[in-house]
């Protein structure tokens, strides 16, 4: 599960988000892990519907949309 750690960006690829860019937050239990995006709020995925691009961003704790979506661009994604 190393390719998702916090931080990392991954695409959506099931689901009505589907190829929405996320970043992992947190993993919840095994085989699922907490994503948030800028057009999506924060929730619970499984891995299995996910695909990691292999970048990470640094984001705190509280971060906004704003900074999530920059983040993104900042990263190439």
């Amino acid at each position: 599960m190393a390719a998702f750690e916090t931080g990392s960006i991954c695409f959506r690829t099931k689901g009505k988000n589907a190829g929405e860019k996320v970043v992992v937050i947190e993993a919840a239990k095994k085989g699922m892990v907490v994503v948030e995006g800028v057009r999506s709020k924060k929730g619970k995925a499984n891995i299995m519907h996910l695909w990691p691009t292999g970048k990470k961003v640094q984001l705190g704790n509280a971060f906004t949309k704003k900074e999530l979506k920059a983040a993104f661009e900042q990263a190439g994604v």
